[in-house]
C-alpha cells in the first residue's frame, strides 16, 4: 500500500487460501454478477469500516484442478488526514472472505442459545505494507500483541523502517468440531474481542 501526498491510501492484495475457507472465496467470488464487482468491493470495504473503492481479479474459481489465489486493487480516499498532527488505524483494503478481522463479524452477540455453524480449525496470515508520504513523522506505532486461548491465538508485530510500516498479523483458531456449542460460542467472542483491540491499534504521526 502506499499512501499520496493528499492521504489517499491505494493498494494492492494478492490472496492464496486453503481448505474451508479457499471454498468460500471461491463460492462466493466465481457468483458475483457480471458489472457488480465495484459494488461488492465497496460492501467488503464497508463491512471492516473502511470507506473507498476497488476491484477483484477473481482468477478462476471453477478451475478446481488447482489451488486458488486472486488479487484486488482498492482506493481509500483521505484516510490519513494531511497535514497533521492526527492518527489512523492500519488499512487492511479488501482481504480474503475469511480475514482475520472476520471473526469480529461473526461474534457480535452477547450470547447464544443454541450451536454455531462455520466453526472450524484455522490458520490466517496477513502481511501488510504501507508507505508513508515524507512530510509526516510517525510517533508512535502500535505495541505487538500476543493473544492465548483454549480456543485459539494471535499475534501481530509492528515495525516501521523510515517511512514504510510493516505489520504482520496471525491467528488460529482451534475449535475442533464445524459446529460451536453455546459455551465455545462464549470463548469465541471473547478471543475476538481481544483481537478487536489490536485491529484498531492506531499509528500516531505529525
Amino acid at each position: 500500500m502506499k499512501t499520496t501526498d493528499d492521504g489517499t491510501v491505494e493498494g494492492h492484495a494478492e490472496v492464496a487460501d486453503q481448505g474451508f475457507i479457499e471454498m468460500l472465496d471461491r463460492t462466493i467470488l466465481a457468483s458475483i454478477p457480471e458489472g457488480q464487482e465495484a459494488v461488492i468491493a465497496s460492501r467488503v470495504l464497508a463491512s471492516t469500516g473502511q470507506a473507498g473503492s476497488g476491484k477483484f481479479d477473481v482468477g478462476e474459481p471453477r478451475k478446481l484442478s488447482q489451488p486458488y489465489t486472486y488479487s484486488t486493487n482498492f482506493t481509500l480516499p483521505d484516510l490519513v488526514h494531511l497535514p497533521g498532527p492526527g492518527a489512523f488505524t492500519v488499512p487492511t483494503g479488501i482481504h480474503s472472505m475469511g480475514a482475520i478481522a472476520g471473526i469480529g463479524l461473526v461474534t457480535t452477540l452477547p450470547e447464544r442459545n443454541f450451536a454455531m455453524a462455520g466453526c472450524a480449525d484455522t490458520s490466517h496470515r496477513e502481511d501488510y505494507t504501507l508507505e508513508l508520504p515524507k512530510g509526516i513523522r510517525v510517533t508512535t506505532v502500535p505495541k505487538n500483541a500476543s493473544v492465548k486461548r483454549p480456543i485459539g491465538s494471535y499475534n501481530s508485530s509492528y515495525r516501521l523502517e523510515g517511512q514504510t510500516l510493516h505489520v504482520t498479523r496471525e491467528m488460529t483458531t482451534t475449535t475442533g468440531t464445524p459446529t460451536c456449542s453455546p459455551a465455545q460460542y462464549g470463548e469465541l467472542r471473547a478471543f475476538a474481542l481481544e483481537i478487536g483491540k489490536d485491529l484498531r491499534a492506531q499509528i500516531l504521526y505529525q
